[in-house]
């Protein structure tokens, strides 16, 4: 654990400490607290999570790629193979396509139940890390980590989109804290509850979501000196019958019907093709998860460097080396780290796996060739209880000073982005004029809110100066967010739903040029014709009557010199047009 005194110093609990947090946590606030802290988290969340969830469009390509396949399941009753624009598609299971359609049932086909899955996933998530810190680290650092969660602009912008990767880090990080919870407690129905996530994880993205708590678990216990005890209590043989029974009949059925197309397409190119090379011009370079988690994870980003370098410098400090060479040390210190780790109280072994969780998370995606800014959001939860955990030590220390370059490296990136955003906003194609206002207002209030926390700690209040930081935090983005998300969807939208709604009255072709838009069918519900280049669309044009193309604005001048096609409609972004020869 870590002393008291000095929070930077990691301290060995004697064997006699019991592994119980509410033994050892004497951080943990009073009741009436918790129960306050509860439900401010709990309506923090529900309104980042839900607020204006059906306000605006579909952002595509993204949300298009979820939204419309459930929609086209309800529509063909198809429920097994998954369909985009009426062909197959390959590149996901079906879980949260099937909670989509679902959705669309009970609510009917619209933007709010399109993402409510999905905002549901992360709700989940915010609740659950609280209740896991609650009951293992104390409420502080439960409050603490759920704000961070709240506040993270990756967790809450993922949070609302109709995609695939929060449900995955509720299943995957589920299943973590469950398997953990599971051995703590000697737990059976935590244990199975462990095993059923994996097998939803694996229904939501494929392989990944068995492979790295496949990894981590093991390598924890290894760590801890347990990994017989381990094997012996998580009964892996039935558990993996378990995992296979709930996930592995769908993969089958897909198999088949699709004639070994599936295997292909997804197990081998979304999986193993995008691991080892660049799919979908995905590519990023080593560091680019590290930045993905500093930028995300921003604010709170921000201590994890000093927190990193405190945890090695004090695990990986000088052991026996009684012969002095350079490879005997390094011994020596690797052993002496791993009898450590053997030796941790309860809190700092929960803060181990949280810990062992991000790193390789975050290694195996910055190994894989192709890369996505969300791939790296199961880390999240563990990366907010390893902050909150460190923040509370702090506040509890009164090491205020500690804080000093997050702090200022916060006011400087804040800072700095108010003078620099209007100009980059300046230069930006087709951005709306009133972001400048926006980025402004916010970054010049959160300067302000940082201020007032500084104030607030330099007085010996420094747990509430947080609290109060990260509350303000989450006004100011719920605020400015009501403001910001009509004018992103003004920005890369436009009157795309329009155009869709007006094409659906009418049994004319639709055909898209030079723009993807996989939603639009969500809005038409028809199938639309994705001509490849220019040459192509001549050709689609001439083998019909009439038709409508949708394009983007600048090719309007271009695509006029075509006999017959019509402009109807021009926005800043995109063009409606028609053709009637």
């Amino acid at each position: 654990m870590l002393s008291p005194n000095n929070p930077d110093v990691l301290l060995i609990s004697p064997p006699h400490v019991p592994d119980n947090a509410a033994a050892i946590n004497t951080r943990t606030a009073p009741r009436p607290w918790g129960l306050v802290s509860l439900l401010v988290v709990g309506v923090a969340a529900f309104v980042m999570c839900f607020g204006m969830l059906g306000a605006v469009p579909l952002f595509n390509p993204d949300e298009g790629l979820y939204a419309e396949p459930a929609r086209e399941m309800v529509e063909m009753n198809e429920w097994t193979t998954t369909l985009l624009n009426y062909v197959v598609r390959f590149t996901k299971p079906p879980l949260v396509i099937w909670a989509m359609a679902f959705t669309y049932k009970l609510l009917g086909v619209s933007e709010f139940s399109a993402r409510l899955f999905v905002a549901s996933c992360a709700f989940t998530m915010i609740l659950i890390t609280y209740a896991f810190a609650a009951k293992y680290l104390g409420r502080r650092i439960a409050f603490l980590s759920a704000l961070m969660l709240i506040t993270s602009p990756l967790f809450v912008a993922v949070g609302r989109e109709a995609i695939t990767d929060m449900p995955l880090v509720l299943f995957m990080a589920g299943a973590i804290m469950a398997f953990y919870a599971a051995f703590q407690e000697k737990s059976s129905s935590a244990k199975w509850t462990g095993y059923v996530l994996v097998a939803c994880a694996l229904m939501t993205k494929g392989p990944v979501g068995l492979l790295l708590p496949a990894v981590i678990m093991p390598v924890y216990f290894y760590l801890r000196g347990q990994l017989k005890q381990a094997w012996a209590f998580y009964s892996i043989p039935t558990g993996i019958a378990l995992v296979s029974l709930l996930a592995l009949p769908w993969y089958v059925v897909e198999i088949y019907i699709t004639k070994g197309a599936y295997f292909n397409e997804f197990i081998m190119r979304e999986n193993f093709a995008r691991f080892t090379s660049v799919v979908d011009a995905h590519k990023g370079p080593i560091w680019y998860h590290l930045a993905a988690i500093m930028a995300g994870f921003f604010p709170w980003s921000l201590c994890l460097p000093q927190i990193t370098w405190s945890g090695c410098s004090s695990l990986f400090s000088r052991g026996d080396n009684k012969t002095g060479s350079q490879e005997n040390a390094i011994i020596s210190r690797l052993k002496t780290a791993h009898n450590r780790t053997k030796a941790l109280d309860q809190p700092s072994q929960l803060i181990l796996l949280c810990a062992l969780t991000a790193i390789v998370t975050t290694g195996f995606f910055s190994v894989s060739v192709s890369k996505l800014l969300p791939y790296t959001l199961p880390a999240f939860p563990f990366l907010a209880l390893i902050v909150a955990s460190y923040l509370d030590r702090l506040a509890t220390a009164g090491q205020t000073r500690k804080l000093l370059f997050p702090v200022l490296a916060a006011a400087a990136v804040y800072g700095g982005a108010t003078l620099i955003m209007p100009l980059v906003i300046t230069h930006m194609k087709e951005a709306p004029v009133e972001l400048i206002g926006i980025a402004n207002a916010y970054g010049l209030c959160v300067l302000v809110a940082l201020s007032s926390a500084v104030a607030l700690s330099l007085r010996k209040h420094l747990f509430p100066a947080l609290v109060f930081f990260a509350c303000g935090l989450f006004a100011l983005t719920a605020f400015f967010g009501t403001q910001l998300l009509p004018s992103a969807s003004k920005v890369f939208e436009e009157e795309i739903p329009e155009y869709g709604r007006e094409t659906a009255a009418s049994a004319d072709p639709i055909l898209l040029y030079d723009i993807r838009k996989p939603g639009f069918p969500f809005y038409s519900h028809r199938k639309v014709i994705l001509p490849p280049d220019h040459d192509a669309l001549v050709d689609d044009l001439s083998a019909v009557k009439s038709a409508f193309v949708v394009t983007r604005a600048r090719n309007v001048d271009e695509l006029l010199a075509i006999k017959g096609l019509k402009l109807k409609r021009r926005g800043d972004r995109f063009a409606f047009m028609v053709w009637a020869p």
